[in-house]
């Protein structure tokens, strides 16, 4: 979580412009909140704060219009 590619990982998904993605969260393949929440899995990554909230939104989030409309 403090070395290698994890920490460069959850800064990239901490930027505004990745944030403003968050509504197309599965269907952005590879791009999107879902996979990137799968590659930090794959990394080993523990949770943390932003992991945490990045999968409450997911879990808040379905059931609604995931083509990326407001």
């Amino acid at each position: 979580m403090d070395a290698g590619i994890v920490p460069d990982f959850l800064r990239k998904m901490a930027e505004e412009e990745y944030r403003h993605a968050y509504p197309r969260f599965y269907t952005n393949k590879y791009g999107g909140l879902v996979w990137s929440l799968l590659t930090l899995t794959e990394l080993g990554a523990q949770i943390n704060p932003q992991i945490a909230e990045q999968c409450e939104y997911i879990l808040e989030a379905q059931g609604t219009d995931q083509r990326g409309g407001e």
